[in-house]
């Protein structure tokens, strides 16, 4: 949608990511001497650091709050082992060109992929021995793919090159339903659904960035026999400097859905979006220089108080506020919420095990709940303040 500006190197790394209506820079990657990625840094000054070894081998990342994720290569240099920091260990194996064969997780349950010459997919089996088989057949015009599980069901997917440029994708589940897609080369899309629905899409260029973001200028929804809905859109854009895409002044957005009108104006000058219905209701959204809602008001009679929003120094919502009425949030070094309190006092507090899984939860009554994962991250169990307790149990394909 444009709202987001990605800067490169020379030699393509990225550099950064920016917010295109503030200006904020959003996130900063840095390298080490061989270009290899060892930082990023957001726009609150939280970092995460990648560490590597000696020959330039990835093994750790370091959360901003200090959760350490490690890494294992093999020979080849392709990621061998990842541990979670509570220690539970996801370990994969591949070729020495780089194809996946096996995927062990954390429970010990195996997955394996295998492929044909040409490096593609041809079949993959489950931790519970459950097997899907792919196939490719190419035809001058294109290529079908097809999915089939070990009960015998198939799906296809086709794909179709037409002399028009236009290209047509049909999706086939397994009882027949298809979902055609065709793509034309003025920018168009037309969607059919198997209930008979056709929606047609019409993209075009972003006014400061043209196809580079591009955007639905129109969308029409047809249904078999019944109502058709059309949005169309518009965006206008005012720049201080003409020769500066990031100077804006101002930023409007028009819908229109079946000759109902609804406008969205930004102003950069004091970061407030202006949103008013087709009915004249407005509402006032604005951000912070992080694209963070600080304050939010709804223009009405009897007038209602307006939602404000505070954050501390890591970004992290700290108060909500309404009139008299507020909440208060509260951090742990992990960057963790550990403590939520209201107006009249009451707070709820929340722990966590290594791998920032929620494990207790404590109410303004006092009661606390607890809670249990697997080495998957599935929840095994819940404590209620009775010391009753709720088990839960899954397959080798956590169900």
């Amino acid at each position: 949608d444009g709202r987001q500006l990605y800067r490169f190197s020379a030699e393509g790394r990225h550099l950064s990511t920016l917010d295109t209506l503030t200006g904020a820079v959003l996130y900063t990657f840095g390298y080490d001497s061989a270009g290899r990625l060892i930082t990023i840094t957001d726009g609150d000054g939280n970092v995460t650091t990648v560490q590597r070894d000696g020959k330039g081998n990835p093994t750790a990342i370091i959360a901003s709050g200090g959760q350490r994720t490690t890494l294992a290569v093999d020979a080849n240099g392709w990621l061998a082992r990842v541990t979670n920091p509570a220690g539970e260990t996801t370990q994969l194996s591949s070729t020495s060109g780089g194809l996946l064969q096996t995927f062990t997780d954390a429970r010990n349950g195996v997955s394996r992929y295998t492929y044909n010459a040409l490096g593609l997919l041809i079949r993959a089996e489950d931790p519970a021995g459950g097997v899907k088989t792919l196939s490719r057949i190419d035809s001058s015009s294109g290529y079908t793919a097809t999915l089939t599980t070990a009960l015998g069901r198939t799906r296809t997917y086709q794909v179709l090159y037409l002399s028009t440029g236009a290209v047509r994708r049909i999706n086939s589940d397994e009882h027949g339903a298809r979902t055609k897609v065709l793509s034309n080369p003025d920018g168009t899309q037309v969607v059919t659904y198997p209930s008979g629905v056709i929606v047609t899409t019409t993209f075009g260029p972003d006014p400061r960035f043209g196809m580079q973001a591009p955007r639905v200028v129109q969308r029409v929804r047809k249904t078999p026999g019944g109502p058709t809905e059309t949005i169309t859109t518009t965006r206008d854009v005012l720049l201080y400097d003409s020769n500066d895409l990031l100077s804006l002044e101002t930023l409007t957005d028009t819908a229109t859905i079946n000759g109902r009108t609804f406008t969205r104006v930004y102003t950069a000058g004091n970061r407030t979006f202006t949103d008013t219905s087709a009915e004249g209701r407005r509402r006032l959204t604005q951000l912070d220089t992080q694209g963070r809602v600080i304050h939010q008001e709804t223009i009405a009679t009897p007038a209602l108080e307006p939602r404000t929003f505070t954050y501390d120094t890591r970004g992290q919502l700290t108060e909500a506020r309404q009139g008299s009425q507020f909440w208060t949030f509260h951090y742990d070094a992990g960057n963790r919420l550990i403590e939520r309190r209201d107006t009249a006092g009451q707070t709820v507090t929340f722990g966590y095990d290594a791998n920032d899984r929620l494990t207790e939860q404590t109410f303004p009554s006092g009661v606390t709940y607890q809670f249990g994962y697997d080495a998957n991250g599935n929840p095994t169990q819940v404590i209620l303040p009775s010391d009753a307790v709720h088990a839960f149990s899954y397959t080798p394909v956590n169900l």
